[in-house]
């Protein structure tokens, strides 16, 4: 065996085995603690000791593991033709039959109570001598019955969450399958936006359906039930009653639908919303550079405004109801074929550095490179690459031609586009296809070619090491006849290159910082540590209203209850009074008794829907105005934010949590607001009337509220951990649908290697629900005890001072006391779920606090056409993207008059592209200025700069809407001008083929429209606003000479007064610039017109022209000179 040498790369292929998973808690438990769930307790003392961590969850038992599940549930979905619910029933059918006699036991339980030892009590009280041993035994019995039904109805419950999360998780695990395999149609109809919907709200619905079908029949049940009470007490009259109830039937089910239809447009409402956020949050870059954020500000508020309308008119309904309710080698090979051991050499991590979102970290010409390594790396037997080296210079795509297609992939077949006339030329090419208006025009055949005479004839006129290598001063080899007319006597500058000296030089590593943590991107999502801070529920409040909206809420809540507590009071006295008066006189009391509890029942269903009614507005107007504060601050926040944050968890803060404060708090807010009051009221009334007796009961508030404050800690933290587990599901799910046509192109193993990882996440999501489930039934089970020991010392206390309660006063005690354990269990069961709503409010508030990328308008005065020449200055300008990251700019110096044209080159990853960030303002440089027309452009409002300047980039960005509101966001040009644009870039045969024309559709990202076709309709957006200062960033990398061409005639004629700076790998499209500026390692290298650069005869514009092959063009233009 040899012995590992340290200085050779190490790379890491896969990903490092996850750790043995320690066996669960409830494996190893044994029948008292699983009973009483005793075996949670541990997890509960670790959450009040200390802040949880995901790694504290419990891992899956192999029964709960989403492969085995999702594994099983397919199967018997492809039996079941493909039925949801038939397929849950075939599954869980043995489970869910135990789950309804459970809930019927609990139904019975729920019912003796009011149903029977009411009855027999009151019965006892009211004879001449009180049974008291009759009495005690039942209330043991009841104390008994609802000790068994503590346990019962937790482990119910408990059935329930593993059913929900097992059934939820196999759908999710088919949904990401599904959606992997969605073809290009299909993905019109369902964009990255709906599945993410699907996934977060679709699936939880269905699931909610399944779980809940017990309902349909355990409701009836229990009226029946109680109707058959009410009979025995008061008979016919029953059915008076039972018509008023039928009534409120029928309303309730027309309201039903009502609510129903609503919920299903308030889906479609979110959807619509959720496309535009993920569009716009998607490519943040474009509309920062195109200063359109307040554009796309007003469209998603537009869309938000249309959603919080439906959701009033649910609110509404709602309110209705509630009113009548209550390997190593191998890789070393393809990345130097790929020409990529120097790129990984500079990264911080090396292989093993995290790629940001979309490859936000990397050059275009590093992304290009990766995928083709990661192409290469597969060893499939045919090649589809579309115009890898595009986006790379002439000596790159030299390199990689050799070293890849003639080399490692010598064996294959290779299909490759391209626009490169070299390559399409070269020898090596057996054969060439022309393809136009999707249709093959062409079709070449070349004689086999050896391999020596295949790579002779793509070999550059140097053959090339790689620079880090190379010696300190490069001898290039005498210029032919054809080209001696180009070279000038001059002193020839030693040229070298220097791999300790890269662009993207490692940092020092932070002390107690990794090696692999030198290289990550993403940030681990901030957890905030214990209860929700003040700050947040302050500022939640203040959206709300702040005081006014508090004392309306207070007001409504203590009448509500007062008005309540009132009537029920009034019924007892009445019902005493009554007792022993014959029939003429308690008819006369009738009517008044009837009118006051009357009026007193009304007045508390009016309180009861004012106050829910005043919860749901001050609510609704609280998340808007957090909505509208988190837009306002993400879109002006710098770039920075975004390279480290994945989408995902901004869709995660527009999604789940602005829902959790649209509905969440609400539906939370206004039952808590009612237990509490109604416990206060309840107890406080129960403990005046029974006197010293009641004072039994307040140790057992204590523990109550001890035990309350010991479960809520880690629940809290449980909650945090579970909502930062949905931010990597759903970047998971967004970034596999856009890329999944790639990762088809791998095959199975990468489908299934996704399939894994998909798997994994969810996983880590489920471990979260079953550690909340779990401590819930813990609190469950403890709080039914206390809460029914307070009714025994209340229902004892009636034994004790039964000589001084009248039968309706015993009745009203024995009621309030039933009632103690719903209102206390329901109590901090609700509590939590505030709390767990209330972390959606923290989450939303941190977005609103990050900062500002810099003022959007400018204080200072400048010219009214401002800039007039577009000069552009720079002066010793550095630039970084984050504060701890190495110089990507250094000392940069250089001047541009107004309308010079500007050509800007350099290998991949030279700084180009920061270049232009730097002007554009994307991060603030870390030394020097930048000037246009003589104004520092830090003095100067971001919406200001950016709209005055014009900027074509690498990756054309199409919004979905029409093609007019693509071209014209704003609405500032007539059609004909329109028209005129698309005229000059040639786009209005394929605009015209569309019955609307201009009011034609774009597809999501652009979808039906070519990479070439977009990068023209960018083309003409520029050329609408006329800006003085004109970037082209490979502007023309993905369209063919014969275009690129005609656009740079364009640019010359259109943009002839403009400054035009035009970053290129293709050299033929900055030949006729006035100036080129050559970069290299983030500094300037060269800088001069492209025939003095060639006529040096060394130095990197020179190496690229020659190696490129453009020295014949530049022999043309020098001729022409001459003749002129």
């Amino acid at each position: 065996m040899l012995k590992s040498d340290k200085s050779v790369p190490q790379y890491r292929t896969f990903d490092a085995p996850a750790k043995a998973d320690a066996p669960h808690p409830q494996d190893t438990s044994n029948v008292f603690t699983w009973l009483s769930f005793d075996w949670v307790q541990p997890f509960l003392r670790v959450g009040n000791t200390r802040q949880l961590a995901p790694e504290d969850m419990w891992p899956l038992q192999e029964v709960n593991r989403v492969g085995r599940l999702a594994g099983e549930f397919k199967v018997v979905y492809e039996h079941h033709n493909k039925g949801i619910l038939t397929s849950f029933f075939a599954i869980y059918w043995g489970r869910f039959i135990v789950l309804g006699f459970m809930q019927l036991f609990t139904v019975l339980a729920d019912l003796y109570g009011p149903g029977y030892v009411l009855g027999e009590i009151i019965r006892a009280v009211e004879a001449p001598v009180l049974d008291t041993t009759y009495v005690l035994q039942l209330i043991g019995s009841l104390y008994v019955s609802q000790l068994i039904n503590a346990f019962v109805k937790s482990h119910m419950n408990y059935m329930n969450d593993v059913i929900g999360i097992q059934f939820s998780s196999s759908l999710r695990s088919m949904l990401f399958e599904k959606a992997l395999l969605l073809n290009a149609s299909s993905k019109k109809e369902k964009t990255a936006g709906d599945i993410a919907n699907l996934f977060s709200i679709d699936v939880i619905n269905v699931m909610s359906f399944a779980l809940s079908i017990h309902q349909i029949w355990i409701v009836p049940c229990q009226v029946g039930f109680v109707l058959y009470l009410l009979y025995k007490i008061i008979g016919w009259s029953i059915f008076v009653g039972l018509g008023v109830v039928a009534v409120i039937l029928v309303i309730n089910a027309v309201l039903a639908i009502m609510l129903g239809s609503e919920e299903e447009r308030l889906f479609k409402l979110k959807d619509d919303r959720m496309k535009v956020v993920n569009e716009v949050f998607g490519a943040i870059q474009i509309i920062k550079f195109n200063a359109w954020e307040e554009k796309f500000q007003a469209k998603i508020r537009q869309l938000r405004a249309i959603e919080l309308g439906s959701i009033a008119r649910f609110f509404r309904i709602v309110i209705v109801l509630i009113s009548f309710m209550n390997c190593t080698p191998v890789l070393v090979t393809v990345l130097d074929a790929c020409a990529l051991q120097s790129d990984l050499a500079s990264l911080p991590a090396g292989d093993r550095t995290e790629i940001g979102q979309k490859g936000i970290n990397l050059s275009g010409g590093q992304k290009a490179r990766i995928a083709l390594a990661r192409a290469c790396y597969s060893d499939a037997d045919i090649f589809i690459l579309d115009s890898p080296l595009s986006a790379v210079d002439a000596i790159v795509a030299s390199e990689i031609f050799t070293k890849c297609f003639l080399g490692l992939l010598a064996k294959k077949t290779v299909l490759l586009v391209t626009h490169n006339p070299e390559i399409i030329e070269s020898a090596a090419v057996a054969r060439t296809l022309l393809v136009q208006d999707g249709q093959l025009i062409e079709s070449t055949h070349d004689s086999p070619r050896t391999r020596q005479e295949a790579t002779s004839a793509v070999t550059p006129l140097k053959a090339r090491t790689p620079y880090w290598e190379e010696s300190e001063i490069i001898e290039y080899p005498a210029p032919g006849p054809r080209h001696e007319m180009l070279v000038t006597p001059s002193l020839r500058t030693p040229y070298s290159y220097n791999a300790r000296e890269m662009l993207y030089t490692p940092r020092e590593p932070v002390a107690g910082e990794s090696f692999e943590e030198s290289g990550r991107l993403i940030a681990d999502e901030e957890r905030a540590e214990g209860r929700v801070s003040k700050e947040v529920v302050v500022a939640y409040l203040g959206a709300m209203g702040g005081c006014c909206t508090f004392v309306v809420i207070a007001f409504t809540t203590i009448a509500m209850q007062v008005l309540k507590v009132g009537s029920d009071l009034w019924l007892t006295r009445w019902a005493n009074e009554s007792e022993g008066e014959d029939a003429a006189t308690f008819a006369a009391s009738s009517e008044l008794g009837m009118g006051i509890y009357a009026g007193l029942a009304l007045g508390s269903c009016a309180m009861i829907t004012l106050q829910t009614a005043s919860v749901f507005v001050y609510g609704l107007r609280g998340s808007q105005k957090l909505f509208d504060a988190m837009l306002s601050s993400l879109l002006e926040a710098p770039m920075r934010f975004f390279d480290t944050n994945p989408i995902g968890r901004i869709l995660n803060r527009f999604g789940d949590d602005v829902g959790s404060c649209d509905m969440g708090i609400p539906f939370s807010l206004g039952p808590i607001l009612f237990e509490v009051s109604s416990a206060m009221f309840t107890l406080g009334t129960t403990l005046i009337i029974t006197k010293w007796l009641g004072l039994l009961v307040l140790p057992l508030l204590v523990v109550y509220y001890k035990y309350g404050a010991f479960f809520l800690e880690p629940l809290r933290e449980v909650n945090r951990i579970w909502k930062t587990t949905r931010s990597p599901l759903i970047s998971l799910v967004s970034e596999g649908i856009d890329g999944s046509t790639t990762i088809r192109a791998f095959g199975d193993k990468q489908l299934r290697r996704f399939y894994r990882l998909h798997h994994r996440k969810i996983e880590t999501f489920c471990e979260c629900r079953f550690a909340y489930s779990c401590i819930n039934q813990w609190f469950s089970i403890r709080i039914q005890l206390i809460s029914n020991t307070i009714v025994a010392l209340i229902l004892l206390s009636i034994v004790f001072l039964h000589e001084s309660l009248s039968p309706g006063i015993v009745g009203l005690l024995i009621t309030y006391g039933l009632s103690i354990p719903g209102n206390l269990a329901y109590l901090v069961n609700i509590w939590s779920q505030l709390e767990t709503s209330m972390i959606s409010p923290e989450r939303i508030h941190e977005y609103i606090n990050i900062p500002k990328e810099g003022d959007r308008t400018t204080h200072a005065q400048l010219a009214p056409h401002w800039p007039t020449t577009g000069a552009v200055a720079f002066d010793n300008v550095s630039f970084r993207y984050k504060p701890n990251d190495p110089l990507v700019l250094q000392n940069v110096s250089f001047t541009v008059a107004g309308g010079e044209k500007i050509g800007i080159v350099g290998r991949t990853g030279a700084g180009k592209s920061s270049l232009m960030m730097a002007l554009f303002r994307m991060n603030d440089v870390a030394s020097g200025s930048i000037s246009i027309d003589g104004v520092d452009i830090a003095s100067v409002g971001l919406r200001t700069l950016r709209s005055h300047l014009a900027i074509i980039p690498q990756n054309p960005v199409l919004f979905k809407g029409t093609l007019r509101n693509y071209l014209d966001p704003f609405d500032e040009y007539d059609d004909a001008a329109l028209w005129n644009v698309l005229r000059k870039v040639q786009m209005v045969d394929r605009v015209s083929q569309h019955d609307e024309k201009l009011l034609g559709p774009v597809d999501e990202n652009g979808e039906n429209f070519s990479v070439g076709e977009r990068q023209m309709l960018c083309m003409a957006r520029a050329l609408l606003r006329q800006a003085k200062v004109v970037v082209l960033d490979e502007a023309t990398a993905a369209i063919d000479h014969a275009t690129d061409k005609v656009l740079q005639r364009v640019i010359r004629t259109e943009f002839a007064t403009s400054t035009v700076l035009t970053i290129a790998h293709r050299l033929d499209t900055v030949l006729d610039c006035d100036r080129i500026l050559v970069f290299d390692q983030g500094a300037l290298a060269q800088s001069g017109t492209p025939q003095a650069l060639v006529a040096a005869g060394d130095g990197i514009f020179f190496e690229l022209v020659h190696e490129g092959g453009y020295m014949d063009k530049m022999t043309v233009h020098r001729t022409d000179e001459d003749e002129a």
